[in-house]
């Protein structure tokens, strides 16, 4: 009977989850409270059922929930990269860092995710010198050369008005494509730089 009430719980989890055109609405989110509180009661405790729930919250941007189940259970790296997506989604950029710190305090190793989520919250916090630490992390690990990771670096330094090395970043793209082009031009443009806005366009 444990083991059948333990799979319902599972199941209900991925179900709820898997709603995600459902799940801002309000009765999903009283259904994702429901079974998280009997999971809570130690009808499961597994890691994998918590990053589910806050993966759950996360499409429910429902920020002080995901942080109580966070909080509540000893996190892996990917109950970090959940709870950091949502406060770097949510605009909360000073506790995406504060997280990405504890995170190595733990032990953990930074993914592709993790440095995603903190790349953006450099940006919109115009953290230069905390997003070049980060970009050097970066490239010590070898992560540099995937896309979505270059796009996000050329991102952060246009956000941050560091052109020169937003510029750099793309220089050094063995391959360009319409992101990576894009995320350059978007930090000339947001910094006003229209001449060389024109000028890349028609280049």
């Amino acid at each position: 009977m444990y083991c059948f009430r333990k799979v319902k719980i599972y199941q209900g989890i991925l179900y709820i989850v898997s709603c995600n055109n459902a799940s801002k609405e309000k009765i999903w989110l009283l259904e994702g409270m429901c079974i998280f509180s009997i999971v809570s009661k130690g009808l499961d405790t597994v890691t994998v059922l918590v990053n589910h729930v806050l993966r759950f919250y996360f499409a429910c941007d429902s920020l002080l929930d995901a942080m109580q189940v966070f909080e509540s259970h000893k996190p892996n790296i990917y109950s970090y990269n959940a709870i950091m997506s949502l406060h770097a989604k949510l605009a909360d950029g000073n506790k995406t860092l504060e997280l990405f710190a504890k995170l190595q305090d733990d032990g953990l190793m930074p993914d592709i995710c993790t440095f995603l989520s903190i790349l953006n919250a450099c940006g919109k916090l115009s953290a230069a010198c905390k997003g070049r630490l980060v970009h050097h992390q970066i490239t010590e690990t070898g992560l540099d050369t995937h896309v979505s990771m270059s796009k996000t670096v050329i991102d952060m330094y246009g956000k941050c008005a560091c052109l020169s090395d937003s510029h750099k970043v793309f220089d050094r793209l063995s391959t360009r494509n319409v992101v990576s082009w894009a995320a350059l031009i978007s930090g000339y443009s947001q910094n006003e730089y229209v001449e060389y806005v024109l000028e890349f366009f028609f280049f």
